[in-house]
């Protein structure tokens, strides 16, 4: 599998769209690449759920959704693109350090043909530890950009797991829903056989080898609460100037971020029950 392949073969298939349908739609050669990408790992691949979204966008034409899932492997972000490729114009975001290293083949892949426009990078670190989140409100502000030009993001509830089951939530997906006012689309992906993660050349041919099944849940969309973001926004900024954050100030970032934290664990536990038990974190902070 090369870069060339790709090309040749997804890039040569894109045709012109109408324009009306850009913003409906996520572009030509994204949703093939989604489709070729989970065809050649998986043997069987199946959908669960896909009503509710049906539901939510009749009921609501007008509102803004954010495409959250259980980060449990990589081809999360491609089958999300053959699922929800002809409803969602999707932006797909993912850990900074793919941009910094792009060490694994299918992530060069990926970004090369999404384009730097449909992919947005957000803060990770990386350590002998393995990978963590860095929460950074400019990160969202670029994908609150990209919404209000008819955006769908995919982002992931969580910290990529390499063990193949979930890690605490993290308060962006909600962070940016309650900044945008749009709605949550929880979203698993369940695999069976084949690579726990697809991370690395082993695991690649582990999941060629014996392709996996693979039932790609959505749940019902989770509605965030009114929050006032503003006093998260104002204190990042002020720690990152370097200048003096008051003690009222304080006092409201805590008082968000924990609000915020609250509705992260509630989205984590509709995430969680889209998945079997084993694959599941059974408390909240775990």
């Amino acid at each position: 599998m090369a870069l060339n392949f790709f090309e040749k073969n997804i890039f040569k298939k894109e045709k012109k769209e109408h324009e009306g349908n850009l913003l409906e739609k996520t572009p030509t050669h994204l949703r093939l690449y989604g489709d070729k990408v989970v065809d050649l790992f998986c043997k069987q691949f199946s959908v669960e759920g896909k009503e509710n979204i049906e539901k939510a966008k009749a009921e609501n034409p007008e509102q803004k959704f954010i495409i959250t899932a259980a980060h449990l492997h990589n081809l999360d972000v491609p089958a999300a693109l053959k699922v929800f490729g002809n409803d969602f114009n999707i932006q797909m975001t993912g850990e900074s350090v793919l941009l910094e290293k792009m060490k694994y083949l299918g992530h060069r892949i990926m970004i090369n043909l999404a384009g730097r426009d449909n992919f947005t990078p957000i803060d990770y670190k990386e350590n002998s530890e393995g990978k963590h989140g860095s929460f950074n409100p400019d990160n969202f502000t670029e994908i609150e950009e990209k919404m209000k030009e008819g955006k769908t993001p995919w982002i992931a509830a969580h910290p990529f797991a390499l063990d193949g089951k979930m890690k605490k939530t993290s308060i962006g997906p909600v962070y940016l829903a309650a900044k945008t006012k749009s709605m949550l689309i929880p979203t698993a992906l369940d695999i069976s056989g084949g690579s726990v993660n697809l991370e690395g050349a082993v695991e690649n041919v582990k999941a060629l080898a014996d392709r996996s099944k693979a039932v790609y849940h959505i749940g019902e969309v989770f509605k965030v609460p009114d929050i006032d973001v503003l006093a998260i926004d104002k204190v990042m900024v002020k720690r990152k100037n370097g200048e003096r954050i008051s003690e009222e100030e304080l006092k409201q970032f805590t008082l968000v971020h924990q609000q915020l934290r609250e509705q992260a664990d509630l989205l984590g536990e509709q995430v969680a029950g889209l998945l079997p038990e084993n694959k599941r974190y059974h408390e909240v902070g775990k």
